[in-house]
């Protein structure tokens, strides 16, 4: 006789989130070369069962990328820049210290991973982020500075690198932390808030210029701005 209870059985649904979460950490620490073998046994279920679910690898693959990447996912609420009751400068900290926590869960060792390692993982990423940061990032800095909506005057390709450089540093500062594991020397989103208060003035600064000469700016591509393919994330190499 024993105290032990029997473990409770996953439904269908269930096993096979937690099987595709188990998969991105392995992929995230691994790389894609990591074999359907190698996953079943870390995740302590069949490959028979892990096949079940998933017809191919790439099928699991895809499901790792859908799961981190779609729709939003990963990108805090962009309400979050385009509240006018706090300060600019607040409301960008505020932002990329909520992206800063969404990163934590593997996402970005896992992007980070998927590049490496030759897989499109930017098709899906690349849409998000534009729609989900850079974009409501470039609203709030227009807002700001008194200038035309994007609706009224498309974003330019200058502007999209003004955001960008907010957006990179950021994530500059994740991967430190996150993938380097050699964070910065003071206290993360303190760190993230010192970015945002060196890089608003000069930001402001630059989109003021470029509107004054609008006539020499080309808008960003409108294929950024569709919503993400997520029909398949093949490899490219």
């Amino acid at each position: 006789m024993t105290d032990r209870k029997p473990r409770k059985r996953a439904r269908r649904g269930e096993r096979r989130e937690l099987i595709i979460e188990g998969a991105q950490k392995i992929f995230s620490e691994q790389g894609f070369s990591a074999s359907t073998r190698d996953i079943a046994a870390s995740l302590g279920v069949t490959q028979a069962l892990l096949y079940k679910y998933f017809p191919s690898k790439e099928a699991l693959i895809q499901a790792v990328f859908e799961n981190r990447y779609a729709h939003g996912r990963f990108m805090p609420d962009p309400e979050i820049l385009a509240d006018t009751s706090r300060p600019l400068v607040e409301r960008v900290t505020a932002f990329y210290g909520a992206l800063f926590d969404f990163l934590r869960d593997g996402s970005l060792r896992l992007f980070i991973r998927a590049a490496l390692d030759g897989y499109a993982a930017h098709d899906i990423y690349a849409n998000e982020l534009v729609r989900g940061s850079i974009l409501p990032l470039v609203e709030a800095m227009r807002a700001e500075l008194s200038l035309p909506p994007t609706s009224e005057r498309a974003m330019s390709n200058a502007e999209y690198e003004i955001a960008m450089a907010e957006h990179g540093g950021t994530v500059f500062i994740a991967i430190r932390n996150l993938v380097y594991e050699r964070g910065p020397h003071i206290e993360v989103k303190d760190a993230i808030a010192q970015h945002v208060r060196i890089w608003l003035p000069g930001a402001l600064a630059e989109m003021k210029r470029i509107h004054a000469d609008w006539s020499e700016q080309k808008p960003v591509s409108e294929a950024l701005l569709q919503a993400p393919g997520l029909e398949s994330v093949q490899r490219e190499r």
